[in-house]
Formats: C-alpha cells, structure tokens, sequence
C-alpha cells in the first residue's frame, strides 16, 4: 500500500515543534548555565563517584539497610524511567525526574509528596531539587549534591533512585519524631520498656494524631483523652485503622511484655510504609459504591444520585458541594443540565486523603498508575505508533487484574478492551505527532481516561482547577466543603425526575445507545496539550523520518505489532472472532 502524501498542515505542526523543542531547550541550557557556572562547551566537570559515597554521610544515623532499599527503588522506577524521554547523555532532565519521583512514591507507598505533585500546575514549574529544599531537615549540602548533578547531565537511574531514598530517609525520622512526642505526650520515658498493652496504646495516640494533623508536639495528655473520646465521631472508619495498626504492631513488635522504644521505631516506620496500601481498601469501597451508582458505562454519577446516596443510603462521605468538586477536577459540567462526579477524580480527589506527615499525604492508589506503568512496561520508549500502544494497553487491561477492582461484572471483563471510536481518538493524538503518540502528555492521558474512563482521571488543562485540601479550601473560601441539606435534596428530587425521563427515552433507543454510548463522553475531548515531560529533540541523523519513507516505517512496524497481538495477548482474540477492523495510522488492523 503506498503511503498517504503528508499534509501541508502535518509539515507546519512538525516545524512548530522543532522550533519550540528548540527554544525551551535553549532557555533551560542558558538558565542551569548561568547559575552553576558551567564551561564554555556547557558541562560542569562531576567526579565521577558514586553518588551513595556522597550522601551516606549526610544522612545521619540512620543508614542501615540504605543500599538495599536504593536497588529496590531501582527495580520500582526501573520501567518508567526507561520510558521517559531521556537528554543527550542518556539521562533524565527536571521534568522528568520529578515525574518519575512522583510516580515511585503514589506506586509504592500511595504517597502525594508535598512539591511533586503538580496540583493543577505544569510539570516542569519546579525543580525536583526545589522539593529538597524545601522538605524542612535535610543539609544544604544534599541539596548540592542533586543540584550539580542535574543541571550538568540530568540524573541517571541510580542517582534518581538515591533522590527517591533521601525523601524515604527523611519521612522515617519524622516518624520517629513524631513517636518521640507520643512519648512525652503520654507522660512515658522512652528509656523504659512498653507493656503490649501501653505499647498499642502509645500507637492509639500517635496514628489518631497522625490521621487529623494534630501536632503532636503542642497536645496534653488532658488533650489526647478528649480525643479518645470523640475519635470515632470524626472519624468513622477509626476502628479499622486501630485493627490496622494491630495487625502490624502483631507482625512487627517482639512477642513479649517489654517493647523498647527501638522496637517501637521499627512498629511505626512500617506503619508509614504500609498505611497509604492499607488505606486503599477503603478506597475500594468508596469506588464500588460509587460505581453502583454509576451512569451507564461512562465512569460517571449524576450528582442527583451521589447526593442521594448521602441522603438516604447512609453514605455520608458523598457530601461536597459543588463549589468543592469543581475545585477538585470531579464535576463534569459538560452538559450542565446533567452535572456528573467523575468517578476517577473525585476517588484520587484531595477530599480523600489524610495528612498523615509534614511531607507527603496518603492517598487513594490511582489504579491508572498500575496501567500506565505496565505500558510503559511493554514499550520501554517514551512513544510508539498507534496500533503498538492500543496492544500495550490491552495487555495492561488483562494483566494483575487491574480490572478487578472496577470491573466486577462478568459481562465487563469479557468484552474487548476498547470500541472503534476510542482507537480513532489515539489515531488523533498519533496524527497530531506525525505518527508516533508521547506516553507523558495530556492527550495521551486524556486518551486514558476515554478508554479507562473507571480507572483513568481526566486531565484538567494547567491552571483550571485548583485542588486544594479541605482545611485549605475552608481557609481560602470561608465556606464548607460540604453541600447544604438543601441544596443536595435539590439536585436528588431533580435527578429523579430526570431519570424518568431519561427511562422512557432508553427504551425507544435502547440499541442506538449501546452502539453510540462509547462516544458519550466526546464532549471532554479536546486536542488541547501539554508535554508533561520535556522532550529533548532527537539528533539530525536520528531525526523521525516524516516523508515517504517514514510512513512506510511507521506502517510496516504497526502492522507487524497488531498482526502479532493476537499471539501476545488473548483479549484481542476475542475482538478479532468478531471480525471487528478498526482503522490505525491509515491502514486496516484486524484487532
């Protein structure tokens, strides 16, 4: 098949990216330049030692197991720093590697480090060396270090890795600060051995005021009694954290009357290790009734119903006013006859998370890390044609279950992965690059969120939204973050006039709905972008081949991927027995 002539308006998009790589390229060499004091051919000269010689010192007394855990945060970002874009000396830009940090820490510990996490701001707005210097107990000195190292070369998967063990490092002697003061605060000497029976009573203390951002440093024991008294009224699900905390302090602590406070520091540094995963299973089911309430496929709630189910269902965590929810990213006002919580973003929404350090807070696990990475997995580049990306993701969506916590039906798991509409939208993101789809841009993730509409957030354009926490929103606005009674009756008696409505038109339409339904959302879709990770441009002789010869390239290697799909992962079988052809890249893939 010959290729397709490129379009006059496809030769203006490439040069206006060529042209625009170049300039941020420019002002980020001219920027780190001017204030390290680079030499003339623009690299600091670096000895070359290993960077764990250069912060082991700095670390403090804490340092045992520290090689350890750097070679299994290794092995954690390991895929995903394989498919970032990398600069000239194979390494990871500032972009980049504060992507890849935010990525370990909501994996492994379902961490939002505080300076991170964008929150509503571009990726690139600050220097992951930036987030050092302000995580308040680390030496100037390791600020150095990272600092010269990212601004001459980037940093390499190791130093990325040593970065990533600094903050760990620095959250495990908050935590022994903060049992320090739950000492104090019980009027107990940390010299003397606990009782089993003090010893969980100590953890009591210090998760309750871990949970509600209570300063341990500045509360009484008179304090700390009150709280015990009113722990479960403002916080529902305490008893499940105090089994939590037992079933660790039971696979942690000595099995004997006598807990030292040594023995007690290694209680709560697992505590902090595993409580961002624990807390996910409530997560799981504030997804699954939400889900129970959701609006046909499309990984949405009326509001009329989310409302009602605080009402008159006993969930009373669907509580935010509007106002809130918009603030968040959860409200979906594209038709706003019909507002609708996104399911997604309203489950990794602030509004669900507890401030449980000075440093990061604990999160709902955002299932659409687990697909991305496994993407990421699969391609190991930073992008990839089309048809190789729909192959990755379908395998994502089979694989450890990823679905299972959503997808509960057994009609979900069995249909395929993705209808003819969401493939013709990745076609776009493809065709608005010349072919290839970047994995860490906006439109890819807003791709995402199409295919994974349960799993994936849908991603707000920088500056949109602004998701602050509760305590903070309260502060800014003045208001609370929770509806008026009234207005949720509001919105519920509405929404049970429109569901009647809505009833009797389904019945008329019922099969036109289910071949239309994959394309519901369209009004979401725009081809706004933003690259989240800089990529730097590639040398003139490995520049993409963007003519005739390219396009061959990029066909040929696209057919052999979908034409290999059905050996690689079962699912598309079961589309390819329809004999269901989607169209890719200008050419025919039977998926």
């Amino acid at each position: 098949m010959a290729a397709a002539p490129m379009r006059p308006a496809v030769w203006v998009l490439v040069i206006l990216l060529v042209a625009d790589g170049t300039a941020v390229l420019a002002e980020s060499s001219a920027s780190a330049g001017a204030f390290l004091g680079k030499t003339s051919d623009g690299v600091v000269d670096i000895d070359e030692t290993d960077i764990l010689s250069e912060i082991l010192p700095l670390l403090g007394k804490k340092q045992h197991g520290i090689v350890e855990r750097m070679e299994r945060i290794e092995s954690l970002v390991r895929p995903t720093f394989k498919a970032l874009p990398k600069n000239e000396y194979g390494r990871l830009g500032s972009s980049a590697v504060r992507y890849a940090m935010h990525r370990y820490f909501v994996q492994r510990h379902a961490w939002f480090v505080k300076g991170l996490e964008p929150e509503g701001a571009a990726w690139n707005n600050s220097s992951p060396v930036n987030v050092l210097v302000e995580l308040q107990g680390l030496p100037s000195p390791m600020h150095n270090i990272f600092e010269l190292r990212l601004g001459s070369r980037g940093l390499d998967l190791h130093e990325v890795a040593a970065m990533a063990t600094v903050v760990e490092n620095l959250v495990h002697k908050e935590a022994v600060a903060h049992l320090s003061h739950a000492y104090r605060l019980m009027e107990w000497s940390s010299q003397a051995p606990l009782t089993q029976q003090d010893a969980l009573q100590l953890l009591d203390a210090y998760m309750a005021n871990l949970i509600l951002a209570q300063n341990l440093g500045n509360e009484s024991l008179q304090d700390q009694r009150k709280l015990n008294q009113q722990i479960e009224e403002i916080y529902p699900t305490w008893p499940d954290t105090q089994k939590f905390v037992r079933d660790v302090f039971r696979k942690t602590a000595p099995r004997r009357d006598n807990v030292t406070f040594t023995e007690m520091v290694h209680v709560v540094e697992e505590i902090g290790e595993n409580y961002g995963h624990w807390q996910d299973a409530e997560c799981g089911t504030l997804q699954q009734d939400l889900l129970e309430l959701e609006d046909r496929d499309t990984g949405r709630v009326r509001l009329g119903d989310f409302y009602s189910a605080a009402l008159h269902h006993g969930k009373w965590q669907f509580s935010e006013s509007t106002a809130y929810l918009r603030q968040l990213g959860a409200l979906d006002e594209s038709d706003p006859a019909n507002l609708r919580v996104m399911i997604p973003n309203y489950i990794n929404s602030h509004s669900n998370c507890v401030a449980a350090s000075n440093y990061y807070s604990a999160c709902c696990h955002n299932l659409c890390e687990a697909i991305l990475g496994r993407v990421e997995q699969h391609l190991a580049a930073p992008e990839a044609p089309a048809a190789a990306v729909a192959v990755a993701a379908a395998q994502a969506w089979q694989e450890a279950g990823l679905m299972q916590k959503s997808q509960q039906r057994e009609e979900d798991q069995r249909a395929p992965p993705f209808s003819p509409g969401v493939l013709r939208k990745l076609e776009d993101v493809a065709n608005h690059y010349g072919g290839q789809v970047p994995l860490h841009t906006r439109l890819f993730a807003q791709w995402l969120h199409q295919a994974f509409p349960r799993e994936c957030p849908y991603p707000h354009v920088t500056g949109t939204i602004s998701p602050f926490t509760v305590h903070d929103f309260e502060s800014m606005t003045g208001e609370p973050v929770t509806a008026p009674l009234e207005e949720m009756r509001q919105h519920a008696e509405a929404n049970g006039a429109q569901v009647s409505r809505l009833a009797r038109a389904v019945d008329d339409v019922a099969g036109a709905a289910a071949e239309t339904n994959m394309d519901e959302e369209a009004g979401l879709w725009t081809m706004e972008e933003e690259v989240f990770v800089f990529h730097p441009p590639a040398p003139p002789n490995k520049a993409p081949l963007w003519g005739v010869q390219g396009a061959y390239q990029g066909i040929a290697f696209a057919a052999a991927v979908v034409c290999t799909a059905g050996i690689l992962i079962q699912p598309v079988a079961s589309v390819v027995a329809k004999g269901m052809e989607l169209q890719l890249q200008g050419s025919k893939y039977c998926l």
